[in-house]
């Protein structure tokens, strides 16, 4: 009960607040941010997602990681946060079960309630070791799948410049 009251604040003040833009404040991705990915992970994939990470930073990318150390509330609010703050969305599918990566595809989809109805529209899921009959069977039709060794994450990085109009780095 507390959680679905607080789920529904968090809604609320989300709605009620003045748009960024007449605010005059920087939305995500503006001119003065470079292009954000919320890389989400498992815990027991840190190490793993770290040339995604210098890959990404290579590139131009911030990348935004789950709140590994921090409580429960403060991991969620911080999850919020980083689809709240994204301009691309990334699952890491290593260690965790398919069950995990379902729940976390259908949180990128209902992550416009956090975001003044925007959807996140650059939303990947990178398939990792260890190989599995149910990865190598993983498909989805409400986000695209990256194998590992192709050359999917070049085309999740040009969807990811081509969404906002990025140039070297930063919002035209």
């Amino acid at each position: 009960m507390a959680d679905t009251f607080e789920n529904l604040k968090d809604l609320l003040l989300v709605r009620l607040k003045p748009k960024r833009a007449a605010e005059g404040l920087s939305a995500p991705g503006s001119a003065a941010t470079p292009p954000r990915v919320y890389l989400i992970c498992d815990p027991r994939d840190q190490q793993a997602v770290e040339p995604l990470e210098d890959f990404f930073y290579e590139r131009g990318i911030e990348v935004s990681l789950p709140g590994f150390e921090a409580g429960e509330a403060e991991a969620e609010e911080t999850h919020q946060q980083n689809l709240r703050d994204c301009d691309a969305a990334l699952i890491y599918y290593g260690a965790a079960g398919s069950h995990w990566v379902d729940f976390q595809v259908r949180q990128l989809q209902k992550a416009a309630g956090y975001r003044e109805s925007r959807p996140i529209a650059v939303r990947g899921v990178y398939i990792a070791p260890p190989a599995s009959h149910r990865k190598d069977r993983f498909r989805s039709v409400s986000t695209d799948v990256l194998r590992e060794g192709a050359p999917s994450l070049a085309e999740f990085v040009k969807k990811l410049r081509e969404s906002g109009k990025w140039e070297g780095g930063r919002r035209k």
